[in-house]
Order: structure tokens, then sequence, then C-alpha cells
């Protein structure tokens, strides 16, 4: 076996370890679906198969975020379904590839996000909207920033309409998040309402 299998063999068996049990889950409340916890791999399909059959008009979001191309396929169906997206600033973390979930929707409601401000905080105590670069394994097998997934996740923000979302995802390195305040989201076109739905 080659070095690069043995590394790669590796890296994979410490990420199945680590992120062993932990998976998005989906559930809905009347016309709201709740969606929380780290996106993988397939969790576009698991969306797609879930929701098939109701009627969804608003997705509340609770993660730290996850893998980029799912999240960017389950924001393709969300915008698709013309469902509008809420991100609760006064429980919930919407970090990194959720932020791809967030621009998706044909509306989006930054709730309860008057105290906080634009600031540069730790990915493990922080409260709603947080963007960052893209993080993945590099050739050396060590973890750091990602240019290519940088570039993919604002390739979602123009996609969706928020491109003034990219220049949040660059000031802060893969290893913090970027927190912004309710003004900031309204004045960068990334929410359309910090009021709660009627």
């Amino acid at each position: 076996m080659s070095r690069s299998t043995t590394l790669l063999l590796g890296l994979l068996s410490v990420v199945i370890f680590t992120d062993a049990g932990r998976a998005v889950e989906l559930r809905v409340s009347g016309n709201v679906l709740y969606l929380s916890g780290p996106i993988r791999d397939g969790d576009q399909f698991k969306f797609r198969d879930f929701i098939v059959d109701k009627n969804i008009q608003f997705i509340n979001l609770k993660s730290g975020g996850g893998r980029l191309i799912p999240a960017g396929e389950i924001g393709r169906q969300i915008r698709n379904k013309k469902i509008s997206t809420v991100v609760d600033a006064t429980n919930n973390l919407c970090g990194s590839a959720c932020t791809v979930l967030f621009a998706s929707g044909v509306n989006r409601y930054y709730l309860n996000a008057q105290n906080i401000k634009d600031y540069l905080g730790s990915t493990k105590k922080g409260k709603g909207l947080a963007y960052h670069h893209a993080s993945g394994w590099g050739r050396d097998g060590k973890r750091g920033q990602l240019e290519s997934g940088t570039a993919q996740l604002i390739n979602w923000y123009y996609e969706f309409g928020t491109p003034k979302a990219s220049d949040l995802a660059v000031k802060a390195g893969w290893k913090n998040f970027y927190y912004i305040s309710a003004d900031t989201a309204l004045a960068l076109g990334i929410a359309t309402s910090v009021s709660k739905p009627k």
C-alpha cells in the first residue's frame, strides 16, 4: 500500500469516527421545516425525499455548516420550491455552508439579531449568520484554507442573488467566523427582512 493511500485511509477513518452519529436532521411543524446539524454528502437526496409530499413555506436553519456541494443542491431545491429561509439568532447559528442555504430562500428572515454586532469570533460560541473561508484537506495531508472551496461558496452566493455575501466569506480564515448584524444583513441584501413573517 502506498504512503498516499495509507494517509487517505487514515484521514477517512478519522472523519468517519468523528462524525459518527452526526447527520442533518429534518422535522416539520405545520408549514415550517426545521433543519439542524452538519450538512454531509448525500443530504441533498435526503432533503429531496423528505420534502416531496409536504407543503413547506419556511425553513428554519440551525447548522454550523458542512459540505458545499450538497448545501448548494439543497439550496437549489429551496429556491425551486419557493421556500423562505429563517435564521433566529436567539438560539441558532447558521455558519459556513449553512449561509448558502439561507441565501437560497425566496425571502430571507434574519430574526432577533438586533444585539449582534459585526465581529470576528470563534466557530463554537456565536449565534446568527456567520461566514468564513472554506476549508479542506491539502495535498500535504493537513487541513487548511481551501481557495477552490471558497470560490464554490462565492459561486453559490451569486447564483442565489446575494453576491455581497462574497465579501463576508473572506473576512475570516477557516478557523473563525465573521458574524453579521441585522443591519449588515439588510444593507448587503443578504436578508430581506428582520421582522417575523406574517
